[in-house]
């Protein structure tokens, strides 16, 4: 006879931990209708080999987190470094150069330890994001430190596929947060609305302490 594969029955916990998960919504849950609402879709990562080269990697790429199926208004920069995993969003108000933003980046990778070493910055070859690389290398020329800057081939998602995966988690875990939110506040909140960007300030937070 065949046998029937049983699916996981998502028991809810006691009320503490349910108190204890809603602080952050991290790690993922199956019990908590927020996270299953915002993480539902997203593929399990795998995990990679372990690089032997030591260099500093800070890579690039945007986000788009909204769920309405066109443009959103919410644009988001995501930085992710490859050796401690570390991940940074930041709300941008379009595509491109921004010295303010730029300015974000560069404070990620002071953050690290990494403001006096040699560092490598990607991203794919999107002119926008290409410029915003340049805008990092040239903050960050003062300091006297070389910055790298890299682009993955042409049409090659897995050659930026670190940073793809992990924006994938930022944008996920703001809709977590947002659906939580809209819930506690009973109110439907819209892309724009302008606690969207302490949000994604706080997706990042949460993703390098709690994850």
């Amino acid at each position: 006879s065949r046998e029937v594969r049983r699916l996981v029955d998502p028991h809810r916990p006691c009320q503490k931990e349910v108190d204890a998960h809603n602080l952050t919504h991290l790690p993922f849950r199956n019990w908590c209708p927020h996270c299953m609402r915002g993480r539902g879709k997203e593929m399990p990562h795998q995990r990679q080999a372990a690089h032997k080269e030591m260099l500093h990697e800070f890579s690039l790429d945007y986000c788009f987190p909204g769920d309405t199926g066109g443009v959103a208004p919410l644009t988001v920069l995501v930085t992710r470094e490859r050796i401690t995993r570390m991940v940074q969003g930041i709300v941008v108000p379009r595509k491109g150069a921004h010295t303010p933003t730029a300015q974000k980046v560069v404070g990620c990778v002071k953050e690290l330890g990494c403001e006096n070493v040699e560092v490598a910055v990607k991203s794919d070859q999107e002119p926008s994001i290409r410029a915003m690389v340049r805008e990092v290398c040239r903050l960050r020329s003062p300091a006297g430190v070389r910055t790298i800057p890299e682009a993955s081939p042409a049409y090659s998602s897995a050659s930026n596929g670190l940073v793809e995966r992990r924006v994938q988690s930022v944008g996920a875990q703001i809709r977590v947060m947002r659906s939580a939110l809209e819930e506690k506040w009973q109110v439907a909140i819209s892309e724009n609305h302008e606690i969207c960007a302490s949000l994604v300030d706080y997706s990042g937070y949460f993703l390098n302490r709690c994850e």
